[in-house]
């Protein structure tokens, strides 16, 4: 059998206990050299796999508490947008590795 919760706003709820594994929502999709994430707010795991793929411009809004995960499959190290929080340079995801970003609902923070 399959739970699915389909519920936008604030959700209040005790614990809640997997007996398997949790599958997160996942993407493949964005591709160019350059690409905006903005509107990928629902995936919590987006996987660039694009080879000309070296820049994210712009990252989902973000809801508080949301962790996006971004795997970089390209054969560059990708920038993240300047808008990062807690960073002083601009950050880069190597290419092969994946990046935990959390979100305060205003700002992501590299984790």
């Amino acid at each position: 059998p399959k739970f699915v919760v389909d519920k936008e706003g604030d959700v209040t709820a005790g614990d809640v206990t997997a007996k398997g594994r949790v599958v997160l929502s996942y993407t493949e999709d964005p591709t160019g050299t350059s690409v905006d994430l903005s509107t990928y707010g629902y995936a919590s795991v987006i996987k660039l796999t694009d080879n000309t793929t070296t820049q994210i411009t712009d990252l989902p809004a973000g809801a508080p508490g949301q962790i996006l995960y971004i795997i970089n499959a390209t054969g560059n190290a990708v920038s993240l947008p300047a808008a990062v929080s807690g960073t002083i340079l601009r950050v880069k995801i190597a290419k092969g590795k994946m990046i935990t970003l959390v979100s305060d609902g205003s700002s992501w923070y590299v984790q």
